[in-house]
């Protein structure tokens, strides 16, 4: 609307400026400093007038989280959908209506097609800013754009995703990456009311020991601007998306490289990927025609080992680790498996090369060796819960179970330890005579046979010494 024009063209001067005397601000808005009394008019809580200069009201010393999901990345083709808030530990969301289809992306993670309970966008527009109450917004990956036609021009917004990166974190940043990163609960669903949660835990987190000052300098939300890209081919080949600097950003690959390019460009297909933040950071697009499929998905495998890309899960060649954890720092040690050694006082062995060699193993010593498995609290702090089926069959020593076991748990446990630090002939040799003198059950015997087979045959699955 005209009026509304208006307003937007006085808060952006005034922000810009800091202050303005009423000619100047009624020659910037209205073309002439005689219009200087059709200032009064604007009707805006946002302008301040103290008699002698024209200013912006202070932002609210409160915070509001605010999530925000729209059709696409570009403000200029795409529009809000939906809208969710939490302030003061209230709750607001709404559905915007516009009389068109609800994207075949944004319907996979929930958004219902239109009805009668999305709203117009000047009414959620209203409700909103009315709920907000002056108060700063923060949120996953604003475009401020879209913020403007929400909010009004230059409304304090904080981009999480600007606070994360201060913080260092540099990897593909979607929301369960960051959840798990800071050590947080995983968010709800990728909807903005899901997201709640998530990014309140997340600024408060990151917030402390920064002004509000500092927060909405370091962390100012990025303007969204097309990408510049080359003429698409309809053919296989790799795209790569990358910064102003030329670092990429993104490797993908696609057997219609038109189809695939655009569809970031008009769709919101970076969203439903867990790519939040990408066509923001992107400044151009590259791509590299092959003539196959398979040629394409050497060249990307290729360029994203090389490169290591930020928004792409990188493709593991190394192999994965594991280690055989001893927990001989509580009262009765379990055998279990773990990623890496941890300063917690129990002993490590390995490290064993193959992941699925070591589930392998460890399953056959757990079949052998009589120690526990549960997670139970030992001794019981009350009355100890009934025995499990292990204990029942004598596969465990039931240090759960009152009364003596029916033989020194601590003896189980220096068998372990002698079984994993011996050489690998030794090893072989002490599993040898542990199954004749407790051969298993006859249900079990061909898979233990099988377990026995393969880990005779895979010398790199046996652990190394003892850590």
């Amino acid at each position: 609307m005209p009026g509304q024009e208006l307003v937007d063209r006085a808060i952006r001067f005034l922000h810009d400026r800091g202050s303005a005397s009423p000619a100047e601000l009624a020659q910037h808005v209205f073309g002439g400093a005689s219009f200087a009394p059709l200032l009064g008019t604007l009707g805006d809580e946002r302008l301040a007038f103290d008699g002698l200069r024209w200013s912006l009201q202070q932002p609210a010393e409160e915070w509001a989280i605010l999530e925000v999901l729209t059709t696409g990345p570009n403000p200029a083709r795409h529009r809000i959908v939906e809208v969710a808030a939490e302030r003061q530990g209230k709750p607001f969301q709404a559905l915007v209506a516009s009389g068109k289809p609800v994207p075949k992306l944004l319907r996979r993670l929930g958004v219902p097609e239109e009805d009668e309970e999305f709203l117009p966008l000047d009414e959620v527009v209203r409700e909103l800013r009315r709920f907000l109450g002056g108060a700063t917004v923060a949120g996953i990956g604003y475009v401020p754009q879209f913020l403007d036609v929400l909010l009004g021009p230059c409304w304090p917004a904080i981009d999480l995703l600007r606070l994360v990166e201060e913080a260092g974190f540099r990897g593909r940043p979607d929301p369960l990456r960051l959840a798990r990163h800071f050590g947080l609960p995983p968010p709800l669903s990728r909807r903005p009311a899901g997201l709640l949660p998530l990014s309140q835990s997340l600024f408060e987190g990151l917030r402390r020991d920064h002004s509000r000052e500092d927060l909405l300098e370091m962390a100012r939300p990025r303007p969204f601007s097309a990408p510049s890209a080359p003429s698409l081919p309809s053919q296989p080949g790799v795209y790569i998306m990358a910064e102003s600097r030329g670092e990429p950003l993104y490797v993908g690959k696609s057997v219609d490289l038109k189809r695939r390019v655009s569809s970031y460009l008009r769709t919101p297909i970076a969203l439903s990927r867990n790519m939040h933040d990408l066509m923001r950071r992107t400044e151009r697009i590259e791509v590299v025609p092959v003539r196959s499929e398979l040629e394409a998905l050497l060249l990307e495998s290729q360029l994203i080992e090389a490169w290591l890309p930020p928004f792409n899960i990188q493709r593991r060649t190394r192999e994965r680790r594991r280690y055989l954890r001893l927990s001989v720092q509580e009262p009765f040690p379990r055998l279990t498996l773990c990623t890496a050694p941890d300063a917690d006082g129990s002993l490590y062995f390995g490290p064993l090369r193959h992941a699925a060699a070591a589930a392998r193993l460890h399953h056959l010593l757990i079949a052998v060796l009589r120690l526990r498995t549960c997670t139970r609290r030992l001794p019981p702090p009350r009355k100890p819960a009934p025995p499990c089926g292990k204990a029942g069959s004598g596969a465990c020593l039931a240090p759960c179970v009152i009364g003596p076991p029916p033989a020194p748990y601590s003896a189980e446990v220096e068998l372990a330890r002698s079984l994993l630090g011996a050489s690998p002939d030794e090893f072989r040799r002490i599993l040898r005579q542990l199954l004749r003198e407790r051969p298993p059950a006859p249900a079990h015997a061909l898979r233990m046979k099988r377990l026995v087979s393969r880990i005779k045959a895979w010398p790199q699955a046996l652990p190394d010494t003892p850590r």
